[in-house]
């Protein structure tokens, strides 16, 4: 990670970035806005997975700053608001990672795109799981699970494994027997996709 963080702050470079806020707003106005947020979140992802978490806290934030003045950009936004909620959940600020993950879900509902969204849902599920408020969690996790039941595309069936072993363990700790139903639906799908 350490390697790949010299290549994406080198790549930050050549974009020409500069933080002064009034050359923001010049360099927001050209195409390489989209390049400079995904170098932003791979950099920002790096430090998360350094666990450094306020050195991606900043960089996530950075690409907040830029105007959705596209999809692209739009879509972006919504994986740095699940990085962030992912780095506030580590260091257990499950308000402010809520309130991440909650931007994420609307994002992508708005965009209409149901794989992601539940994805985020899913995320959203976890931080009331490390809460202990179990019920919330699972109602979440059947929600998400809704979304894309019927779709059968690799990362939607991604999705459901991991949404259907984190309902089982859910479950689990509610004491609802249901849990290994779940459990055994988890691993069919884990095993159908090696």
């Amino acid at each position: 990670h350490v390697k790949a963080l010299i290549y994406f702050k080198k790549s930050l470079e050549n974009l020409d970035y500069n933080t002064k806020k009034e050359d923001l707003k010049k360099t927001f106005k050209s195409e390489n806005a989209i390049l400079l947020a995904n170098s932003l979140l791979r950099i920002g992802t790096e430090y998360f997975e350094l666990e450094k978490s306020d050195s991606a806290q900043f960089y996530f934030k950075k690409i907040l700053e830029i105007p959705s003045f596209n999809d692209k950009i739009t879509s972006i936004k919504a994986s740095t608001y699940s990085n962030l909620s992912g780095t506030y959940l580590k260091d257990t600020l499950f308000t402010e990672a809520k309130k991440y993950a909650k931007k994420a879900v609307n994002i992508h509902k708005k965009n209409n795109n149901k794989v992601s969204q539940a994805a985020a849902v899913g995320n959203l599920a976890s931080i009331f799981l490390e809460e202990k408020k179990y019920r919330k969690a699972k109602d979440l996790y059947i929600s998400a699970i809704d979304l894309i039941k019927k779709d059968t595309t690799i990362t939607s069936r991604k999705y459901q494994e991991y949404l259907l072993y984190n309902l089982a363990w859910t479950l689990y700790l509610l004491k609802d027997h249901t849990a290994y139903e779940f459990q055994e639906k988890s691993y069919l799908i884990k095993d159908d996709l090696r």
